[in-house]
C-alpha cells in the first residue's frame, strides 16, 4: 500500500509541477494584457484614471472585467474622441483595441481560473494521500512518510537549515525514547520540583527533548517547542505541565528567555536560547557542542536585540514556514550585496525571503532580491493591506524588478492557531 501511495504521490507532484508552469504562463499573460489595458486607458482618459488611482492605490490592479468595461463606457466623448475626423478615427481604433484586449484578458482569466481549480484539486488529492501514509507511519515505526520526504525535500538543503515541522516531530519522538535512566546530568541540574517517580521521569524526558531541539535543531520559539514536545510525549501542547517545565528551565537559568512583541499587527513570541549553564548541560547530555539557534543568530548578525519587532517577524515567519512543510535558514550566507532575512525551500520551490515591516521604498533591496530569486519576489510584510499594495504595485509597475512573485504577511499567518496549522495550508497569500 505504501509503495502504491508513494508512486501516486510522485505522479501527482509531476502533474502539479506542470500545472504550476501553466499557471505561471497564464499569470504572466494576464499581467502583460492588463498593462496594455492601462496604457490604452491612460491615452483615452488619463486624467480620470489618475484620479481613480489617487482614491485607491490598488486601482486598476484589482479591477474586474466589468469595472474595466464601465470605465471604458463612461469615457467622456470630448476627451476621448475630440472633434476632428482624424481624431475620431484614431479614437475609434483605440476603442476597438481596448475592447480586444479586454476580451483577451477575460478569456485568459477564465483559463487561469480553470488551471487554479485543477491545481487545487490535485493538491488536495496529493495531501489526502500524504495523510493516509502519515497515519500508517505513525501507527507503525514512526518513520517520516516517504511521500512527505518526496514532497518537501528540496534538491539542495542549505547548511544550518532547520527541517520542516513534521520531520522534527518524528525525530523528537525518537529522542524521547533515548533518555538515559538514570540520567545524572539532569538529576544534578534539574531538581524537578516536588515530582517523584513517573512524574519526575516525564519531566526529565521533556527537558531532554527541549534541550535537544534547541541545541541540535536551532529552535527558539517556546510555542514551536511546546507543540513538538506535546506531539513527542503525547501531551496537549496547551498543557500546563509542559509550560511549567519550560518555566523551571528559565528559572534555573538553563534557558534565557524574552517575550518579543510586535505592535501592528499586535502579536508576541516567547523566544528562548541556551545560557552558558544550559550549554554545559547540553554537552553533558549529548556529548557535542550545541549549535547557535535562530534567536542567537539574529542577535549576533542582525541587531536582533535592538530590532525587536523585525526579529519577531523573521522568527515567526520561519516558524510558520516549517509548520507548512518548508526547510528554513535564518540569515543565509549569499554572494553579492543582497542580505535576505531567511531562505525557505519545499520541493521544487526555493526562495530567499525579505521580511519587511516598514512602508519605505526599498528599490536596491528589491533589485538584489530579484537577482537572488531569478526575477521572483519573495516577501513577508506586516499586514494584509501592505501586502495588497505591494502585490498590486509590483504587478502593474513596468519598472518593477520582479517578473513574478510570492507575498505573504504576518497578520494573516498568525490568525490561525499555530497548533492547527499544517502542510496543506499555503505560506504565500498572493502569487503572480
Amino acid at each position: 500500500m505504501n509503495s502504491l501511495i508513494t508512486q501516486q504521490t510522485r505522479s501527482l507532484n509531476d502533474l502539479l509541477s506542470a500545472e504550476r508552469i501553466l499557471r505561471a504562463s497564464a499569470e504572466n499573460t494576464v499581467r502583460d494584457l492588463r498593462q496594455l489595458l492601462l496604457e490604452t486607458a491612460v491615452r483615452l482618459d488619463g486624467e480620470r484614471m489618475e484620479q481613480n488611482r489617487r482614491e485607491d492605490p490598488l486601482v486598476p490592479g484589482n479591477w474586474t472585467t466589468l469595472q474595466w468595461q464601465k470605465f471604458m463606457e463612461t469615457i467622456p466623448a470630448a476627451s476621448a474622441w475630440g472633434t476632428l475626423t482624424s481624431q475620431s478615427s484614431s479614437a475609434q481604433i483605440e476603442e476597438q483595441r481596448f475592447k480586444a484586449i479586454l476580451s483577451e484578458v477575460e478569456q485568459v482569466s477564465k483559463q487561469l481560473n480553470a488551471v487554479n481549480r485543477k491545481l487545487a484539486a490535485t493538491e488536495k488529492e496529493r495531501d489526502e494521500l500524504q495523510l493516509t501514509l502519515s497515519a500508517a507511519a505513525n501507527a507503525g515505526n514512526g518513520e517520516p512518510p516517504l511521500t512527505l520526504r518526496a514532497a518537501f525535500m528540496p534538491s539542495e538543503v542549505l547548511e544550518g537549515s532547520i527541517a520542516p515541522w513534521v520531520f522534527l516531530l518524528e525525530e523528537a519522538k525518537k529522542i524521547v525514547k533515548e533518555l538515559p535512566k538514570p540520567c545524572p546530568p539532569l538529576q544534578k541540574s534539574f531538581v524537578g520540583g516536588n515530582r517523584v517517580g513517573g512524574d519526575l521521569q516525564k519531566a526529565f524526558a521533556r527537558v531532554y527533548v527541549i534541550l535537544y531541539l534547541i541545541g541540535k535543531h536551532r529552535l527558539c520559539s517556546a510555542m514551536e517547542l511546546d507543540a513538538l514536545l506535546g506531539g513527542a510525549t503525547e501531551t496537549s501542547a496547551r498543557s500546563g505541565s509542559l509550560r511549567r517545565v519550560m518555566d523551571e528551565l528559565i528559572e534555573k537559568e538553563i534557558l534565557k528567555a524574552e517575550i518579543l512583541t510586535l505592535s501592528a499587527p499586535k502579536t508576541s513570541l516567547k523566544a528562548v536560547r541556551l545560557s552558558a549553564k544550559g550549554e554545559r548541560l547540553y554537552r553533558d547530555l549529548f556529548k557535542s557542542d550545541p549549535l547557535e539557534n535562530d534567536w542567537s543568530r539574529m542577535i549576533r548578525l542582525h541587531e536582533g536585540a535592538k530590532q525587536i519587532e523585525h526579529t519577531l517577524a523573521v522568527l515567526s515567519f520561519g516558524m510558520h514556514a516549517r509548520k507548512r512543510g518548508y526547510f528554513t535558514r535564518i540569515l543565509p550566507d549569499v554572494e553579492g550585496n543582497a542580505a535576505p532575512d531567511i531562505w525557505v525551500a519545499r520541493g521544487e520551490e526555493t526562495l530567499y525571503v525579505e521580511v519587511e515591516l516598514s512602508d519605505k521604498e526599498h528599490d536596491a533591496k528589491w533589485r538584489n532580491l530579484a537577482k537572488l530569486n531569478e526575477g521572483r519576489a519573495a516577501v513577508c510584510l506586516s499586514s494584509s493591506r501592505q501586502r495588497e499594495l505591494f502585490s498590486s504595485g509590483s504587478q502593474m509597475d513596468q519598472a518593477s524588478p520582479f517578473k513574478s512573485g510570492f507575498v505573504t504577511d504576518i497578520e494573516t499567518l498568525v490568525k490561525n492557531k499555530y497548533i492547527d496549522v499544517n502542510a496543506s495550508m499555503p505560506l504565500w497569500i498572493d502569487a503572480w
